[in-house]
């Protein structure tokens, strides 16, 4: 017998015992057979109301995990969740974020925490007043600084879907895009703009890193390796045809490279970028034309490299992958499937461990209406999603992640640390300073051994 079952069968002798001088040992033994599973967990509803839209998601070192959304007004709105608890969903003071911007609405926006776990965000704007892109950040523990404009020095019509990063190296890199006239044919054309700042200096000059000619690029996104260069992609389409493009810069240098062709092709749109712990470049994308696919390339020694298709379903339409890898060189991507018959739209989930990639999981769906872009962000390997659903009418901002029952304070394993909290809390009132909520696995309002006996059923599972 190894040193865990034998510390397995030791723990399950002790807590028997300080069950059975209430409950009986029958009773106590049929909670062990709950069946054992990983599974993703109940919808959250992240804030209550039903005006929120394009949110995204970011998680701290110490687990918590932080949602930003926009709103109808001009308020952006704000909540966080520790590791282990559940979201209030109350609207309070703190959750609304009002930089002072009159005549405009935030619209698409896009956060990043560093390894100081200061809080960077950026968002674009609609309604009377002036377009630009703005940028604010809070440190730890800090208020939220005033709002900057990022789209500085150019004469810009109507800058959009912004996206953030920060490097190792103290600098803090902005994408979005823009309409600008065509150096080629003095029409307005869709391009891709670029600006950046050390964390305490002041932003430079916006540039166009992108094509200025014919055709229009859409639908940024940035990521920084881990030696500080910068890299972009985005999707470029002329006429009937579509590509996904890619150009990168050198840490600390002002010019960037020529720009590369990811792929040349119909109806591909939407990439999402992620760089692995060797500097290797990722990316994904959608093929949407007489098959339909999520597609994926990497860039080895300076090429790049199709690696085939990731989605399973060629029949159905897809829309705005997001790719993320972990701390283990995991990849995890999410995107939206379009399904007809009957209609609905729900949210796939597939990781690559190194060696396969996972079936799909259909972790949510709406029925009879419409589904935001999801985002997703990993703390260590536990995936953390948030959307919005407006399958009722209204739109409502909700999260979603995979939990083992039993993982009390939400690290992905059951271990002792979880036993501890609920045994700590065993018996115990709500209002009982000593209480914890978290062990209330089953959610009936106490901790009491029904809470113990799924601990004990999943107890040394891990997700993957």
């Amino acid at each position: 017998m190894n040193k865990k079952k034998a510390w397995l069968c030791c723990l399950l002798f002790v807590v028997s015992s300080i069950l059975l001088g209430s409950t009986g040992q029958a009773e106590y033994k049929k909670t062990l057979l709950l069946e054992k599973n990983s599974y993703w967990g109940e919808p959250e509803q992240v804030l209550k109301g039903n005006y929120y839209k394009i949110p995204d998601i970011a998680i701290d070192s110490e687990g918590t995990v932080h949602v930003f959304a926009s709103g109808i007004s001009n308020l952006i709105y704000y909540n966080t969740k520790t590791r282990g608890s559940s979201w209030d969903g109350s609207l309070h003071d703190d959750n609304i974020l009002d930089f002072n911007l009159d005549n405009v609405k935030p619209g698409f926006l896009s956060t990043y925490i560093d390894s100081d776990d200061t809080i960077y965000l950026v968002w674009d704007v609609y309604g009377d007043g002036p377009k630009n892109i703005f940028y604010a950040y809070k440190p730890k523990n800090g208020i939220w600084s005033e709002a900057e404009v990022v789209s500085v020095n150019y004469l810009l019509n109507l800058p959009t879907h912004p996206k953030i990063t920060v490097d190792n190296c103290g600098t803090i890199h902005v994408v979005w895009c823009d309409e600008l006239e065509s150096a080629k044919t003095n029409e307005l054309q869709n391009v891709i703009c670029y600006n950046s700042k050390k964390i305490n200096g002041d932003w430079g000059d916006s540039i166009v890193i992108s094509q200025n000619g014919d055709g229009d690029s859409w639908a940024p996104d940035i990521a920084c390796d881990s030696q500080c260069n910068v890299h972009v992609v985005w999707y470029y389409s002329y006429n009937q045809y579509t590509g996904i493009c890619y150009n990168h810069k050198q840490a600390d240098t002002p010019d960037w490279s020529d720009i590369e062709a990811i792929t040349i092709n119909s109806k591909v749109n939407s990439p999402s970028i992620a760089i692995d712990s060797k500097d290797m470049i990722h990316v994904v994308w959608v093929y949407n034309y007489n098959l339909h696919q999520i597609q994926y390339a990497k860039r080895v020694n300076c090429n790049w490299e199709y690696q085939g298709f990731i989605s399973n379903d060629l029949e159905n339409m897809f829309y705005k992958p997001d790719l993320t890898i972990d701390s283990n060189d995991r990849f995890h991507i999410i995107w939206i499937k379009v399904i007809n018959n009957p209609f609905h739209r729900p949210i796939i989930y597939k990781f690559f461990d190194g060696t396969s990639w996972s079936d799909e999981e259909e972790i949510v769906y709406s029925i009879n209406g419409g589904m935001s872009p999801p985002s997703i962000v990993i703390d260590e390997r536990k995936p953390h999603i948030v959307f919005i659903n407006n399958s009722q009418g209204s739109d409502e901002l909700f999260y979603i992640s995979k939990n083992i029952a039993g993982d009390v304070n939400g690290d992905g394993d059951v271990d002792q640390s979880d036993l501890g909290i609920l045994l700590a809390s065993y018996n115990r009132s709500p209002d009982d300073p000593f209480y914890d909520p978290r062990a209330d696995i089953n959610g009936d309002g106490g901790v009491n051994q029904q809470d113990l006996g799924i601990l004990l059923a999943h107890y040394g599972e891990s997700l993957p």
